[in-house]
């Protein structure tokens, strides 16, 4: 057996939902057991601020616009939402212009031992080390983006709304089309990724 635990997210006067368990791949099994659903913390809402300094995406995050956006710690680890993780990242998100940046820092021992093999944009550089954003406007479709420590990129919206036109059209996902731009920078004992994305074309009737 392997234990795992998944968080789900509700809107506040939701107090019903109904979730379907199943293996996914080829020939593959799941067995389900002792399965506990229990709340665990109210999401808290946050206001990303706008700011006016200079920044450059260069993936370096060493000018002085990253010192005043919004900062995310204390990840969880995956499949132990309670559990802080031992190798820390930071992210940062801000907004100037009409473009939210978002960035990460991500601490490593040895970046000799940083996993980055996939040298083209494509969905499998989850294989590799990377960072993984999830934008929401509506809590029904959502906006995945994928960065790998050579700066290769993967950006789909997912959702059975209406999707932003800045997409290819299809019902389940389309990869995005709209105006962003990504950089990372290994260093010593850090990878650092910075990106820009407009907010008209992940959020309709932003400015």
């Amino acid at each position: 057996w392997k234990e795992a635990a998944i968080t789900l997210a509700l809107e506040k006067d939701k107090d019903t939902v109904r979730i379907s368990l199943c293996p996914g791949g080829e020939k593959t099994k799941a067995y389900f057991k002792d399965i506990i659903i229990e709340k665990v913390t109210s999401a808290q809402d946050i206001k990303i601020p706008e700011i006016n300094e200079t920044v450059q995406i260069d993936g370096r995050l060493n000018e002085q616009f990253w010192s005043k956006t919004f900062l995310f710690e204390d990840f969880k680890i995956l499949g132990k939402p309670l559990q802080i993780s031992k190798v820390k990242t930071k992210s940062y998100a801000g907004v100037k212009n009409g473009y939210i940046y978002i960035g990460y820092r991500c601490f490593e021992e040895n970046t000799n031992n940083i996993k980055a093999f996939k040298t083209e944009d494509s969905l499998y550089i989850y294989e590799d080390d990377c960072v993984e954003t999830f934008i929401s406007a509506d809590k029904k479709s959502y906006n995945h983006i994928l960065v790998n420590p050579l700066g290769k990129k993967w950006f789909v919206q997912i959702g059975y709304d209406k999707l932003n036109n800045r997409f290819y059209p299809s019902r389940a996902s389309a990869q995005f089309a709209g105006d962003w731009e990504v950089k990372s920078f290994i260093g010593s004992n850090e990878w650092t990724v910075e990106m820009k994305i407009k907010l008209k074309d992940i959020i309709e009737g932003a400015q």
